[in-house]
């Protein structure tokens, strides 16, 4: 077996094995391991690809390292739901791959598992999940929003750098560890919540994240260094009442995230209430009319000037009953 380096927009990958050709069905190439099998190659011209849910009849549980590596061609992939891991590179520089939907039996998401794929726009991750692998999704430039399932326990150093276009980020409570230099790099992220689980966050996680203003952990303070600071500069760093570790120098910038509603009633004609709390909180308000149904929607979004916020609701007349919470935005 051979292997060759590969270099790309400044990142060296590691070797990567260029495999004799094996047993193929149809466009891909394939080997036996156990009683299942395991994807290893691809020599179609890309499109859409369907990966089969069995081959010689068993079960196709793996997608290997590198298998579809580079295939500028490539623009979906459907993935049989008995998929159980996604190897190293697996769809590394698939440049036009749109979308994709992570089967939830997959566990693990390997290193440079998407890295460069600049056209992906959507990701859907399974339930199962317990591990995103170093630069996974690094250059993902099109990636708009990403939800890391409550299975997922780590993400890998790098594993969103360089996704420009990452605004939304909804972090599972299952996760312990966010690697080095995890969401490094994405200008679109906003603001972000650390999960009570996390109790690790590399260096340089957020480094030039240029419009990250706000970031909630919503447990202790975690293990973490000065670099989390470092070109962040209009980031402020919130806590919640009840947690610990947020008197260390370290964490002296971190603030109280404290909002309370109180005064509510008529004003103006109009039902409204006011939310104090500490001096530049963001919030979200949301009401639904029905609490069983767990269907809110956004009323109003602010920032408590002065620790206030005066919220109303123009259409408070329209419902029988109305319901109010304040959520981070």
């Amino acid at each position: 077996m051979k292997h060759i380096r590969l270099a790309l927009l400044g990142l060296t990958l590691p070797l990567v094995p260029i495999a004799a050709m094996g047993q193929r069905y149809g466009d891909l190439d394939y080997a036996v391991n156990g009683g299942s099998v395991t994807i290893t190659g691809y020599s179609g011209h890309g499109g859409a690809v369907v990966i089969p849910s069995t081959i010689e009849d068993l079960p196709v549980t793996g997608i290997g390292g590198w298998a579809f590596y580079d295939c500028a061609s490539l623009t979906n992939v459907t993935m049989d739901a008995r998929l159980a891991s996604i190897g190293a590179g697996a769809f590394c520089l698939c440049a036009n791959l749109a979308s994709l939907t992570i089967p939830s039996d997959v566990t693990s998401i390997g290193d440079y598992a998407f890295s460069d794929c600049a056209g992906l726009a959507s990701v859907a991750m399974g339930s199962s999940a317990t591990n995103i692998g170093e630069w996974a999704f690094y250059g993902c430039s099109s990636l708009a929003s990403v939800t890391v399932p409550n299975s997922v326990t780590t993400i890998g150093d790098y594993a969103f750098d360089e996704c420009a276009g990452l605004a939304s980020v909804t972090l599972g409570s299952g996760v312990l560890s966010i690697g080095e230099g995890a969401f490094k790099n994405c200008g679109s992220l906003a603001s972000l919540a650390i999960p009570a689980s996390v109790t690790s966050v590399g260096e340089y996680a957020f480094w030039q994240c240029a419009n990250l203003t706000s970031v909630l952990f919503l447990g202790n303070a975690p293990s973490a260094d000065e670099s989390l600071f470092t070109d962040v500069p209009g980031a402020t760093f919130y806590y919640l009442p009840g947690t610990a570790g947020w008197g260390s120098a370290f964490w002296s910038s971190a603030r109280l995230w404290n909002p309370k509603a109180q005064a509510a009633g008529l004003r103006n004609k109009q039902f409204g209430f006011d939310i104090t709390g500490t001096p530049g909180l963001p919030i979200l308000v949301e009401t639904s009319t029905n609490l069983a149904g767990g269907l809110w929607a956004p009323l109003q979004t602010g920032t408590l000037i002065g620790g206030l916020l005066h919220v109303s609701d123009p259409g408070w007349k329209n419902y029988h009953a109305r319901f109010y919470r304040i959520r981070w935005p």
